[in-house]
């Protein structure tokens, strides 16, 4: 029993995160919804791609990691626009920290920038959390959470937005 207890130990210091996947899992509101911050970037990174194909039905475009960075960048794009209107964007971009034990660390900040009528569809619809107006900060409009996400949405000016994830703890 007692190498049992020496042997899990070293998996539960390297953990970034206190939920498991059964927890996030329980805590979903929509097949997309999931935890962000401080978690390896496979599993959030392919929901939030999935969400943009299949919820927004914008089309993925240049994808880019830069592993020295530990930077993930993504762009999608409206697939169908009228006349001379110029097709709207999302970008996200995925900046992580190393994290022993995990490969390609986990993510520290979460930003989705682009047009704001895509940017509003996105917070409204990804996360099933009730939407707070007063827990924000100055240029922030709004702010949700998912157990210890926080995603806060803000106007840029010139029609654009941006969403912020980042973890509660470093949230100041």
């Amino acid at each position: 029993m007692k190498t049992l207890l020496i042997l899990l130990f070293p998996a539960f210091m390297l953990a970034q995160t206190s939920y498991s996947e059964n927890d996030i899992d329980a805590a979903m509101g929509n097949r997309y919804e999931t935890l962000i911050a401080n978690v390896e970037p496979d599993h959030p990174l392919s929901m939030v791609q999935g969400f943009m194909q299949m919820g927004l039905r914008l089309a993925p475009g240049d994808f880019k990691h830069d592993k020295e960075a530990g930077t993930f960048t993504q762009v999608f794009t409206q697939q169908i626009a009228t006349g001379n209107e110029k097709p709207s964007t999302l970008t996200y971009f995925a900046q992580t920290k190393p994290a022993a034990g995990y490969r390609w660390g986990v993510i520290d900040n979460f930003t989705i920038t682009g047009d704001w009528e895509y940017v509003v569809k996105y917070f409204a619809n990804f996360w099933s959390r009730k939407v707070s107006l007063g827990d924000v900060k100055p240029g922030e409009l709004a702010s949700t959470r998912f157990l210890s996400d926080v995603a806060t949405i803000s106007y840029l000016g010139n029609n654009k937005g941006k969403i912020e994830v980042v973890s509660a703890k470093d949230r100041s």
